[in-house]
């Protein structure tokens, strides 16, 4: 650092007077922290004292050295800080989707919105009444329900709403023999079925299911019927739980 030309003190010759000169040299000492008396500007003190005075000042503004222990530390309150932003973004965005896709459970695809579900009990309404058909069917429809979703069951006014009659009940012939003998009767249930969703009406139905089983004709009906009747509801219901709830 060269103190001539902070201090603006010129050494050529007429550039300024004696006491000008003493004037400036006085200033130079002081503002370098020598005081009174001490070493001339050309004097080895007087450099040696200029050359730590600079190398103070270079150290002042030079920039601090930051420790490996501190360059560890932020790189791991950084790293904590990514890894938090992360997840909370990962969260956010699952809570998004949640609400805004259909959940499936075993072939169900049922918005979210919908949390209850209803089902009034299905009268037999046809000309021939089996006296086990009616609870076997509307229990079996509640089971199903209960089993492969999460909606709730309640008593009425569900979410999703499930209503009708028995409408047949039969047992006719299906198969004859060479000798027109009959061999085999089939049992034929039908069911009126009227679903309403609340959460997406678009999906409302009103129709009828039917399903059927065949039996020996060796066997008779109130026989059978303890058999196949459970068979033909699980059909049944199959049916109407992938109308209402996979959109078939």
């Amino acid at each position: 650092m060269n103190f001539r030309k902070i201090i603006g003190f010129r050494t050529r010759k007429g550039s300024l007077s004696p006491a000008a000169g003493q004037d400036k040299h006085s200033k130079l000492q002081s503002a370098a922290g020598f005081g009174d008396g001490l070493p001339k500007l050309d004097s080895p003190s007087f450099c040696r004292r200029s050359a730590e005075f600079e190398s103070s000042a270079y150290s002042a503004l030079a920039p601090k050295k930051v420790s490996l222990t501190h360059k560890s530390e932020f790189i791991r309150m950084n790293f904590r800080r990514y890894i938090w932003l992360t997840l909370s973004a990962v969260a956010l965005t699952g809570v998004m989707v949640a609400c805004t896709v259909k959940y499936s459970l075993s072939g169900a695809s049922i918005s979210p919105l919908a949390k209850t579900v209803s089902i009034s009990y299905f009268n037999n309404n046809a000309t021939m009444v089996s006296p086990i058909l009616s609870p076997t069917f509307t229990d079996a429809l509640k089971e199903r329900f209960q089993r492969q979703t999460r909606l709730l069951l309640v008593p009425e006014g569900g979410d999703l709403h499930f209503e009708g009659e028995i409408t047949n009940y039969t047992s006719v012939p299906s198969q004859t023999s060479g000798s027109e003998y009959t061999v085999r009767n089939r049992l034929t249930i039908t069911v009126m079925v009227r679903f309403t969703n609340s959460v997406e009406p678009q999906y409302n139905f009103s129709r009828q299911f039917s399903a059927f089983e065949d039996y020996d004709t060796s066997v008779l009906l109130q026989d059978a019927e303890v058999t196949l009747i459970p068979e033909i509801v699980d059909k049944l219901v199959n049916d109407i739980f992938n109308a209402a709830v996979s959109n078939w």
